[in-house]
């Protein structure tokens, strides 16, 4: 079974668990509002962009979590228990959805009013993404051994390595050169790691 939304590629159903997909559904959409608002304080069209690829891929997850549920569905009952998961994935879809006009609002190069900058400025925590360069220490090192957590206060909450983007990367996670790293903090210990994927900081 497959099903093609305007504008967007093919989906191919795949046998998956409810709770996978509500579990994927939830990081990614958590992610998406990390980075609407980060495009727009950075003014950054690319983060913008990865907002959209996110909900691209929500609504795939939603294609197949309502797949998945009608073909679970055997009774009354099953119906009944099956549609709190669709409401939880379609409030899943709806958070996509608002993150996804947040960052439009880069994409159109929408003049956004100071006092939104002023707020999002204000924020404890930022999102930025750097991309890990040949010359990083960071490269071919796990999360685990490079401790940014604990050392400079970031956290990897993602990385996106070619066409692809791993959330909530665990501990054992390998960086690799040319993974974009996706992290969450305040705004010296993004400095530290944007020098440390760099290259240019070897030790932190």
């Amino acid at each position: 079974m497959a099903k093609r939304r305007k504008g967007s590629k093919l989906f191919k159903y795949k046998p998956v668990s409810v709770k996978d997909l509500l579990i994927e559904m939830k990081d990614i959409s958590e992610l998406m509002v990390d980075l609407a608002y980060s495009s727009i304080l950075f003014k950054n069209k690319e983060i913008a962009e990865d907002v959209s690829e996110l909900e691209s891929k929500m609504d795939e997850l939603n294609y197949r979590i309502r797949i998945t549920a009608m073909l679970a569905a055997r009774s009354v009952e099953d119906a009944e228990r099956i549609s709190a998961v669709l409401h939880f994935a379609s409030a899943s879809e709806k958070i996509s959805n608002a993150a996804g006009d947040l960052a439009n609002i880069i994409l159109r190069d929408m003049k956004v009013h100071p006092i939104v900058y002023e707020a999002l400025e204000d924020a404890e925590e930022q999102i930025e993404r750097f991309e890990v360069t040949p010359g990083s220490k960071l490269a071919r090192m796990t999360l685990k051994k490079a401790e940014l957590g604990s050392k400079i206060g970031i956290y990897v909450i993602a990385v996106k390595r070619k066409d692809s983007i791993k959330y909530n990367p665990t501990k054992g996670f390998v960086i690799k050169e040319g993974d974009i790293l996706i992290a969450r903090g305040g705004n010296t210990g993004l400095e530290i790691l944007k020098s440390i994927c760099s290259g240019i900081k070897a030790k932190w």
